[in-house]
């Protein structure tokens, strides 16, 4: 039995070989929306979920999303596309679409008045709401996701507003 006898323009090449894979892979990711949080997660019955374990984000039920969106200094921010956040939305919120929020970010900075922030999307399997919680912890103390989102919300048969004029652009 013969063994590869490798050179050392062969273990060259090789390293060569791995460390481009390993600089185009982080290139990728860095660049990419690549989510942190598979899309298929979802809250439970009970809450019990293990969403609280994979992120500082807190996400919150039904209930609690209406007694956080009551209390004084709460932005809400729906991360739906503007044609979504215009055929209607929850009373009060303003629309940041997800793939627009980097523009935003030096607005929220700026807001000083409000304490707490609750985002959400359509809720389910959308991931939007959340991803962009997991970035505005780094501006605001408190960040909650309302998990049921929009779905939730008219399910439960609650007030809606239409249009742009909780638009914040």
């Amino acid at each position: 039995m013969q063994f590869l006898t490798l050179t050392k323009k062969d273990i060259r090449n090789i390293l060569i070989i791995l460390g481009a894979t390993l600089l185009l892979t982080s290139v990728y990711f860095l660049v990419s929306d690549f989510p942190l949080i598979p899309y298929n997660l979802t809250a439970s019955e009970n809450n019990d979920n293990h969403l609280s374990e994979l992120t500082d984000v807190q996400p919150v039920d039904f209930e609690t999303f209406i007694s956080l969106r009551e209390m004084d200094s709460t932005l809400i921010i729906d991360t739906r596309s503007k044609k979504e956040f215009q055929d209607g939305h929850i009373p009060k919120a303003i629309n940041i679409p997800y793939e627009e929020r980097k523009a935003y970010f030096p607005l929220l900075e700026q807001i000083d008045t409000v304490q707490r922030i609750i985002t959400y999307c359509e809720g389910g399997s959308c991931m939007t709401s959340m991803a962009l919680a997991e970035e505005l912890m780094y501006i605001f103390p408190d960040v909650y996701v309302f998990l049921g989102g929009w779905n939730a919300w008219i399910e439960g048969n609650n007030p809606i507003e239409k249009g742009m004029k909780g638009h914040s652009k």
